[in-house]
């Protein structure tokens, strides 16, 4: 088993694409074997052990994402939309059509939903933004519903 973290997310570090891996010793060697080279990002490294001190900004996230998560559950259970229980900072909910014409539905309405993930293409996996994004996201599916396009 290994676990994997990134500091994407809950340290608001996702463009310094920084995250670490922690296993047994000879797993991580395997994957230590499979790397071209120091892939070392120091700006990020460096920002990433400050992060992980600050206790303040953690429980932020913590607390925005979890508010977001409400906002678009709350959205989907009123469309009656199935979605699968989430405790990622991500949803993934069943769509009445495949996902790549979800997506540009979506785009007209200036929001990237995710990539298709086979063989669930009639379901979209979109990652939650603040609660004021998540908010407008919401409010969008809400006029899709009665425009019929969603």
């Amino acid at each position: 088993m290994i676990l994997l973290k990134t500091f994407s997310k809950l340290y608001a570090m996702a463009g310094m694409r920084v995250g670490f891996a922690v296993g047994a010793p000879a797993i991580i060697k395997m994957m230590k074997d499979q790397v071209a080279g120091e892939k070392l990002n120091y700006p990020g490294v460096t920002a990433a052990l400050v992060s992980l001190d600050d206790e303040p900004f953690q429980e932020y996230s913590r607390a925005s994402n979890l508010e977001s998560r409400k906002i678009l559950a709350s959205c989907f259970d009123k469309l009656g939309v199935k979605y699968l229980p989430s405790s990622t900072n991500f949803m993934f909910f069943e769509l009445n059509e495949p996902i790549r014409a979800f997506q540009k539905k979506m785009a007209a309405r200036n929001i990237l939903v995710g990539r298709p993930f086979p063989p669930a293409m009639n379901w979209c996996r979109i990652s939650l933004g603040t609660p004021q994004e998540m908010a407008y996201v919401a409010n969008e599916l809400m006029k899709m519903r009665v425009e019929g396009a969603f």
